[in-house]
């Protein structure tokens, strides 16, 4: 609103303005005095431009890309978002505070998590039927818990899901709430040895259980590293002897 109120200045009073916008003269006086003053410490043009609608908009188009493209598909935190617009100045001209980003970035997952309901119901009720793989795998994030069942040729994720337990009646669970509405069928699970998936894919899906490839390597060289550990350890033992004793 601030800049649609500037920008009114050009052709209406301050009187007019404030009444038409419901707004004190005082602030109003403040946005104008405001503006003065940065056009004597930065470039006339720029400040004319940021300050005006269109320059509003393409800042905060811009505060939402570099927060889609930095911190959601990123590594980058909102403390290194709000350091990134103080170093280009861009705070200057719109709220980029850190308790600003993050307000922002809990927006945006609602609006990521909405988009992605929507369309998940519309591609599965289109989508012809296709025989996948599924790799499963629990991760433990703050001490929570995750269940993650993906599609590996693809890479997407169908479920991640906070459980207690990781048994084959929860893992079950789990995957028919992930491929419900989907017209996919499961041909073989990947992931580690554990009893839960195993049981899963024996009995309760009745598919191939494949070991993951970490899980094949460990098994190959089950029986080589231990003998080679103990190996490395004698010659360090031996080399700390010989040291001793020149």
């Amino acid at each position: 609103m601030q800049a649609n109120v500037l920008d009114d200045l050009n052709s209406q009073s301050q009187r007019d303005i404030a009444k038409k916008y419901n707004i004190p003269r005082t602030t109003l006086q403040h946005w104008r005095d405001r503006k003065a003053i940065l056009k004597w410490t930065m470039d006339s043009n720029v400040v004319e431009f940021f300050e005006s609608s269109p320059g509003q908009a393409f800042l905060h188009n811009m505060v939402l890309a570099a927060i889609m493209v930095f911190h959601k598909n990123g590594n980058s935190g909102t403390p290194d978002l709000h350091e990134f617009f103080l170093m280009s100045g861009i705070n200057t001209f719109i709220g980029t505070s850190i308790s600003s980003l993050q307000k922002v970035s809990k927006a945006l997952d609602k609006h990521i998590i909405a988009f992605g309901n929507e369309e998940y119901e519309k591609l599965a009720q289109k989508m012809s039927h296709k025989n996948i793989s599924g790799a499963l795998d629990e991760n433990f994030i703050m001490g929570a818990m995750t269940l993650i069942l993906m599609e590996p040729v693809s890479g997407f994720i169908l479920a991640e899901q906070i459980e207690e337990k990781r048994d084959a009646e929860t893992w079950y669970k789990v995957t028919q709430t992930a491929l419900k509405g989907l017209n996919v069928t499961i041909q073989q699970l990947v992931g580690d040895e554990a009893g839960g998936l195993t049981k899963l894919a024996t009995r309760s899906l009745r598919v191939i259980k494949c070991p993951d490839l970490f899980h094949v390597q460990q098994e190959i060289t089950k029986g080589v590293t231990s003998h080679v550990g103990r190996n490395l350890q004698q010659v360090k033992k031996n080399k700390l002897t010989c040291k001793k004793k020149s």
